[in-house]
């Protein structure tokens, strides 16, 4: 039995994630055959087509609505199209199946800095005794380069021209190699023993989705905290970025969370992906927070228990003990100019994520939930 790992890509604007029957992305063991079903118009006639060595191409014509990939022996990546016979040119999907071995269900910690994402990290590694790192910036370290590496491959003079190399590396090549090369970075740091990952900040949250193709299983713990309280925090742990500086990358935070968490929803077909734990609730209600990590990474009673601990005895990180929390923006001590500025800017997502700019924290005056 073979564990392999698969990504699945939409080529075409006609069709949409509802195509394949099955998550775009994914894990699972097979023996001889990597199966999918896909859902099409019976009237057309579609093409799978395999690559092989020196990306030489065998087409197989799909019936039933059945793709069925055989396994070579020699556990190298499978890359493959599928196309309609009307348009072969036109590519409807595209992919990739690669032979795994101890792939790791990691847990990804990420947020605004400042919102909670050192207590639930460092609390999660102590629990289940995962080996310990404060930050790893190791997903952050390839931005730009799967952008990058498109462009030279696909879009280049060489790419477009028939012959050339270039011209015949498979779309999913790329995002292949970019994804052992992330599972390779975390394999020689943790030995590919399970792993929490705690990296802050809008450019990882963007880039959750190279996290999840690379470790389909993995869980995502989205940490947040109200504008008010946040951007005090920041503003004296970081106090060389403006105040509008601060009050933007909150407000991005959470446009990439809402970005990342619709897309990654629909690759993955599902929303137990993912988790959001408010500072507010580890600090103030730390069983009900406990209780929605265990149901996200599936722990039992007792482990959910010794969070609930962690986090009523270990407050989240502050750095200058005199701070004391806002109750409101009114309270808040900024000036009238300042304070139009954070309404401008921030009232739109605190409004959007229940937030008050009472002594309430919440909009709804809900605070045990």
């Amino acid at each position: 039995m073979n564990s392999i790992a698969y990504f699945i890509e939409i080529d075409s604007p006609n069709i949409t994630e509802d195509f394949i029957e099955k998550p775009l992305i994914g894990v699972e063991s097979a023996e001889h055959f990597f199966s999918c079903q896909i859902n099409h118009d019976k009237d057309v006639d579609l093409n799978l087509h395999i690559y092989s060595e020196k990306w030489a191409i065998k087409t197989v014509a799909i019936n039933e609505g059945l793709i069925r990939i055989p396994l070579n022996s020699e556990r190298k990546d499978i890359h493959f199209k599928v196309t309609s016979l009307e348009s072969a040119a036109e590519i409807l999907i595209y992919g990739c199946i690669q032979f795994v071995d101890r792939l790791p269900t990691p847990v990804f910690v990420v947020g605004s800095p400042r919102s909670g994402t050192s207590i639930a990290a460092n609390t999660l590694r102590e629990v289940l005794h995962s080996k310990h790192s404060s930050e790893t910036h190791i997903i952050t370290a390839f931005a730009d380069i799967e952008t990058q590496l498109n462009k030279n491959f696909y879009n280049s003079r060489a790419s477009q021209i028939n012959g050339m190399a270039l011209s015949s590396f498979p779309k999913s090549y790329v995002k292949a190699e970019l994804i052992k090369l992330i599972r390779g970075a975390f394999s020689t740091t943790y030995m590919n023993s399970f792993f929490i990952d705690k990296t802050p900040g809008k450019l990882m949250i963007s880039m959750l989705d190279l996290a999840l193709y690379a470790f389909p299983k993995a869980k995502i713990v989205f940490c947040k905290r109200r504008a008010i309280e946040n951007v005090i925090s920041r503003m004296d742990k970081f106090p060389t970025m403006s105040f509008q500086q601060h009050l933007e990358g909150w407000v991005k935070c959470f446009s990439e969370w809402t970005a990342i968490k619709l897309k990654m929803s629909s690759i993955l077909k599902t929303r137990n992906w993912y988790v959001e734990l408010d500072q507010y609730h580890i600090a103030n209600s730390p069983r009900s927070a406990a209780s929605k990590l265990a149901c996200l990474l599936g722990l039992d009673i007792k482990l959910e228990v010794k969070i609930s601990e962690k986090f009523s005895t270990n407050k989240p990180e502050t750095k200058n003990l005199s701070i004391r929390p806002i109750k409101s923006l009114a309270s808040a001590e900024w000036s009238d100019e300042e304070r139009s500025l954070f309404l401008k800017i921030c009232q739109p997502t605190m409004a959007e994520q229940g937030y008050s700019l009472d002594e309430y924290y919440f909009s709804n005056k809900c605070s045990d939930t």
